[in-house]
């Protein structure tokens, strides 16, 4: 299992889910980013992706917190500052 913790500035608060992706470093490149959520291999927060978007301040946990899943093993959580 892998996880990490990654803290972002209030100004990538309107980040998109592949962008996310790239960030985590889960994917390499905005395309296998879009291929994955595409191919419904990507959750955030435990609710499956169906198509990129921006993450708003409704999908944190706990006020600050999203937890971004690739695959079944891999996964991060961002804390939002």
């Amino acid at each position: 299992m892998t996880y990490s913790l990654i803290e972002l500035d209030s100004a990538e608060k309107c980040a998109r889910v592949s962008d996310l992706l790239k960030i985590s470093r889960l994917c390499k490149s905005n395309t296998e980013a879009k291929t994955l959520i595409a191919d419904k291999g990507c959750k955030l927060n435990d609710v499956l992706v169906e198509k990129d978007r921006e993450v708003t301040t409704d999908d944190f946990l706990h006020g600050k917190y999203v937890v971004l899943k690739k695959g079944k093993k891999s996964y991060f959580i961002f804390k939002f500052n």
